[in-house]
């Protein structure tokens, strides 16, 4: 019994000096917790979690007016990837409006094309691009392809 009395001594003693270097440190007394197995990964009671950076990042994207311009370049480089390499090379997303994606065509032909697919299209853009809406509505205007250079895959 002498030596489990001096193993629970030092173990106590340990015990005090955590706390002591807790205290010094500026945690309170409540949130050091029963075990101070600080850097064992365990948490301190009282003590939140660390949060994501995910959700204020998304947040900050929606108030600051970026989620429109964000979401274009993201769309713009997977367009052939969402669309398929046909209607890629004769269409790309030409703006964001809200939740409303514009998409612009080579001819009046692609533009009934992408109508009449209008809800198909909206339904693979929400789930292969990676934006922080939801397409609502997709619209087309027919004009020269801007960017089309950034739409056709690297052979």
């Amino acid at each position: 019994m002498h030596e489990e009395e001096r193993q629970l001594a030092r173990l106590r003693a340990q015990h005090r000096r955590r706390r002591g270097a807790l205290r010094r440190q500026g945690i309170p007394e409540g949130a050091q917790g029963e075990d101070l197995g600080i850097g064992d990964g365990e948490r301190v009671r009282g003590v939140p979690p660390p949060a994501t950076v995910g959700g204020p990042l998304h947040a900050l994207v929606r108030q600051s007016g970026w989620a429109g311009p964000l979401a274009l370049v993201s769309l713009r480089r997977t367009w052939p990837d969402i669309v398929g390499d046909a209607l890629a090379g004769r269409s790309e997303p030409a703006t964001v409006r809200g939740t409303i994606l514009v998409v612009r065509v080579t001819t009046s032909i692609w533009a009934t094309e992408v109508k009449m697919q209008s809800r198909q299209l909206r339904g693979l853009v929400n789930t292969r691009a990676t934006l922080t809406f939801e397409v609502t509505e997709i619209n087309v205007v027919v004009g020269p392809l801007q960017y089309l250079h950034l739409t056709q895959r690297e052979e």
